[in-house]
């Protein structure tokens, strides 16, 4: 049987928890959420989006932004030490990986 739900609102949707009476090796007990946001000095709400955090810092990949357009000068540079590593000879050229 679960036990208490709980709900965040999130960009306009809510997503609910429901809790096992007992840790599993998926799922957490309301009661080791209650412990661990204790231990943090968090709410258990804040305790849930470190967790997420952690998790997503761990397995999401992380997209840095980027500078816009390359200049000119960078891309004949680019382009120059590229022809350096490229043997001599004719090319075959593919619009598709494989």
């Amino acid at each position: 049987m679960r036990t208490q739900l709980v709900t965040t609102k999130i960009m306009q949707a809510t997503l609910i928890l429901t809790f096992p009476e007992t840790d599993t090796s998926d799922e957490v007990s309301r009661k080791s959420l209650e412990n661990l946001a204790n231990q943090l000095g968090l709410s258990e709400l804040a305790t849930v989006h470190r967790a997420l955090r952690l998790l997503a810092q761990q397995r999401l990949v992380e997209v840095h932004s980027d500078d816009g357009p390359l200049s000119s000068e960078y891309r004949e540079w680019l382009q120059n030490e590229a022809n350096k590593l490229i043997e001599p000879g004719p090319k075959i050229w593919k619009k598709r990986l494989f």
